[in-house]
């Protein structure tokens, strides 16, 4: 049994305040705090003055974090006391208590109390829950209760800091749920954890209400009933468009919760499930009669594998740009995947295409940047996800103990656009019907992924043009010498690297996901390489060749070239104004590969020794050699956090 650090107040406070900036890391299983929001924080804590600017705010935190762009809570303890010092050095230096004081409950205690005022994502009205939906979840408790103890027994283990195990292990369950990332983004999950188990206390009155009479709540920091509140507000923010909006809360409910099921990887009974029974079921019809929406594409008559004879006709005519325009949404997210298509990707791609109006179940819970538009679309995405689900899995005919892979292939697809079509457009021919859709929605995406792509090499080449002055090329020519023997570790036998290479050096050295995404670097990496995005599409003679591999171009770049890479990455990073140059974002970069694992995988592998030596394993040996003034971080020790967090008084 693990024994439980004793925590001030105080660390409590600012860890709501941290958790009300980060954002989680599923790499290490922690939350961090980038250096845009710590600006952010400082300037909603009024810490903005002569003394501390958003510019020295940034060159603070890089140099505290030496030079990594994620803070840790440890790390962010510490430089609350670096910003009581640069507020007031002397005083710092004579009583560091006073100073630090003065500091938290002029600053940080007003913020705190602000946050705990407000929640951003989840407002009051989507706490305010039906009797219907209360009934629901009281009828399938037993069901929730098993998943939470099987997911997390930590929980009942109150010696135990489990907040962020439990916000890991959330996380992962949503992901089998089918609820992350097909109807939620990451930043939405977060979100949610924040306002709801982070931000508020245990006795949380919404969250009580979904337990049955008598039941006591249980756990430490994601109790039972606020497990079984995220579960609610899933529903709630998941199906959020303007074309469910008319919809009850509950039939959202037992939708998500039908999705549940069908992706659930442990065993099912009915002790477990989490279907209502029919009783519960025919009380919330019979409270709220609804008209049908997707239930006559349930027909057994209709096949959920194969297109009808006239569908396979019209998708002939179509087939190399319907192909095309698969393989690349399959790419948004996973750029190697060109074969099978995720629920968010499709919801995407009928958005896109108009089928589906602008405001859809992933962005439209995104408040802050939400655009949602008075344009109606075909069809909603709740019905798109209840195809979707027929054709991954139908629930009569389903395994209770094998889990539904929740993407289909190109066939699927394909069918996919024809159920649609018989929905949207019931009073024609199907033939008529599948082909009214794609020429009227579908295929005008293949003319805007062809811009995109234009746009997306056209702003790579810009970034390029700032490379090209003499300080950028002798930094380059340098990071080209240090970076030689790593480079040789992932590159083939003349000395060139495929994107598998490239994907995996961005791996090991720490670069995907934590700075670039992976859609990203298949920008880059195919810009510089010189192949257009349109080399990847393949050509197909008829419907009967679908099940024929889909070979991918091996596109290769040199080492000068990845070094080009490496500085269009280095550009990514964002920064306060006054802007550092590109050698300095390029130096700092370096600086944070060689901190990350990368170097000693590649040492292991290559059965060698690290050496500080010129062009041996040193990353910035080299660099910081001609570029002291940059790469010097030396600081002496001062004042831990812990030292006088007991000594601040809070009331």
């Amino acid at each position: 049994m693990s024994i439980k650090r004793e925590k001030s107040e105080l660390e409590g406070i600012l860890f709501k305040v941290f958790m009300n900036y980060s954002v989680f890391g599923a790499r290490y299983n922690m939350n961090y705090l980038r250096v845009q929001k710590f600006i952010s924080m400082c300037v909603d804590a009024g810490l903005i003055d002569s003394k501390i600017t958003p510019q020295s705010l940034d060159l603070l935190f890089r140099k505290v974090n030496n030079r990594n762009p994620n803070m840790t809570f440890p790390t962010f303890l510490e430089i609350t006391l670096k910003l009581a010092e640069m507020r007031d050095p002397m005083g710092f230096r004579k009583n560091p208590v006073e100073v630090y004081s003065q500091l938290i409950t002029q600053n940080f205690l007003p913020l705190a109390g602000l946050l705990q005022e407000k929640r951003e994502e989840v407002t009051d009205d989507s706490l305010v829950i039906s009797e219907d939906c209360k009934l629901i979840m009281h009828s399938i408790f037993k069901g929730l209760k098993y998943i939470y103890v099987r997911n997390f027994p930590w929980e009942l283990k109150p010696s135990e800091d489990v907040s962020t195990q439990s916000q890991k292990s959330l996380e992962l369950l949503f992901r089998e749920f089918d609820i992350y990332p097909a109807l939620m983004t990451k930043n939405k999950v977060h979100a949610i954890w924040r306002d709801i188990v982070i931000m508020q206390s245990n006795k949380f009155p919404p969250a009580l209400s979904l337990l049955p009479e008598g039941i006591e709540d249980r756990g430490e920091c994601l109790t039972l009933s606020k497990f079984v509140l995220l579960i609610y507000l899933c529903s709630i923010f998941g199906y959020q468009d303007s074309h469910t909006a008319a919809s009850s809360n509950s039939e959202k409910l037992l939708i998500l919760l039908e999705r549940i099921e069908l992706s659930r990887s442990d065993p099912i009974s009915i002790s477990n499930s989490l279907l209502p029974p029919e009783d519960v079921i025919q009380i919330i019809l019979d409270h709220e009669p609804s008209e049908a929406s997707v239930l006559d594409i349930d027909d057994d008559n209709v096949s959920v594998i194969s297109l009808d004879q006239e569908g396979a006709l019209v998708a002939d005519k179509y087939l190399t740009r319907l192909q095309s325009i698969f393989q690349v949404y399959c790419a948004y997210g996973d750029p190697l995947n060109i074969k099978r298509m995720k629920s968010s990707n499709l919801l995407k791609l009928l958005k896109n295409a108009g089928v589906i109006g602008d405001a859809w179940a992933t962005s439209s819970i995104d408040s802050a940047s939400s655009r949602k538009s008075q344009q109606p679309g075909l069809i909603s995405a709740v019905e798109v996800d209840l195809i979707f689900s027929r054709l991954t899995g139908i629930k009569k005919q389903m395994s209770k103990t094998k889990k539904i892979t929740a993407s289909i292939e190109f066939q699927k697809f394909l069918k996919t656009l024809e159920l649609i079509s018989r929905k949207v457009f019931p009073e024609i021919p199907l033939q008529e019907k599948l082909n009214k859709l794609l020429e009227d929605y579908i295929m005008k995406l293949a003319d805007q992924l062809s811009e995109e792509r234009a746009t997306n090499s056209k702003i790579i080449q810009e970034i390029m043009e700032e490379f090209k002055n003499d300080d950028v090329i002798e930094c380059l020519s340098l990071v080209q010498r240090s970076i030689f023997y790593y480079y040789k570790a992932y590159a083939g036998v003349n000395y060139e690297m495929n994107f598998h290479g490239f994907i995996k050096f961005c791996k090991d050295f720490e670069i995907f996901p934590d700075i670039v995404t992976k859609s990203k670097l298949l920008r880059i990496f195919k810009t510089l390489a010189g192949i257009t995005s349109e080399n990847l599409d393949v050509s197909v003679q008829s419907y009967t060749s679908l099940d024929e591999n889909i070979p991918i171009n091996e596109d290769t770049i040199d080492d000068k070239l990845f070094v080009e890479a490496l500085a269009l990455i280095s550009a990514e990073i964002n920064y306060v104004d006054p802007n550092p140059g590109p050698v300095a974002k390029i130096c700092w970069f370096i600086e944070r590969l060689s901190q990350s694992d990368g170097p000693e995988k590649v040492v292991k592998k290559m059965g060698h020794n690290r050496t500080t030596t010129g062009d041996g394993p040193d990353l910035v040996a080299l660099l910081k050699v001609k570029y002291p003034d940059i790469l010097d971080h030396t600081e002496a020790r001062r004042p831990t956090f812990q030292d006088l967090a007991f000594l601040v008084p809070i009331s």
